[in-house]
């Protein structure tokens, strides 16, 4: 027979259920580490995906281009031209694509599974977002995944970076995915 404030008992059960799954999730990544170590994309340092070295060496873009005509404009706004072809507004990129450790940590990312990415992949954007001045209202969203793509790759790679984003930021969202994807005619 139980005694005692039943939310009580139920909260230890809870407690001590996260502390083991907390302690596989420990056990289960070192071995992966033994088994499979990570070695920086960049400078192939082990320990790392992108070690502390490599992340300073990311350029930021520092001027805003719209990214239809690439026509060099203020605060990241979309040409008045171009706002017919497209229902932004407004983008932002913290560094081009090109950038060869940038693409080699997005490919593996969405093609190789190592989900562990988003962590070092938000990091640079998380310094590009401190340097702009933005009103404390705005949210970072993760553009929606096919359901079956999410499925075969087993997560949202835009929802994992916006989630690491957003802790860092304190975005409203923290990352949820919010929008949905639908198909129409136009």
């Amino acid at each position: 027979m139980l005694t005692g404030n039943p939310t009580c008992f139920y909260y230890t059960i809870k407690k001590k259920q996260i502390n083991k799954l907390m302690l596989f999730k420990r056990i289960t990544e070192f071995a992966a580490d033994l088994l499979f170590p990570k070695f920086c994309l960049g400078c192939k340092k082990e320990g790392f995906w992108i070690c502390q070295e490599c992340l300073a060496k990311i350029n930021f873009l520092e001027r805003f281009s719209c990214p239809i005509c690439e026509k060099m404009l203020p605060d990241g706004k979309i040409c008045e031209n171009c706002r017919r072809k497209t229902r932004l507004n407004r983008f932002f990129s913290a560094t081009k694509y090109e950038n060869p450790l940038i693409k080699e940590a997005v490919l593996k990312l969405k093609y190789e599974f190592v989900k562990n990415l988003a962590i070092p992949l938000s990091v640079p954007i998380n310094n590009f977002l401190r340097q702009l001045s933005f009103d404390s209202d705005f949210l970072i969203v993760p553009i929606p995944l096919h359901k079956s793509r999410k499925r075969w790759r087993g997560f949202n790679q835009a929802e994992e970076m916006a989630k690491e984003i957003s802790k860092e930021i304190s975005s409203p969202g923290k990352g949820q995915n919010i929008l949905s994807k639908i198909s129409c005619d136009m």
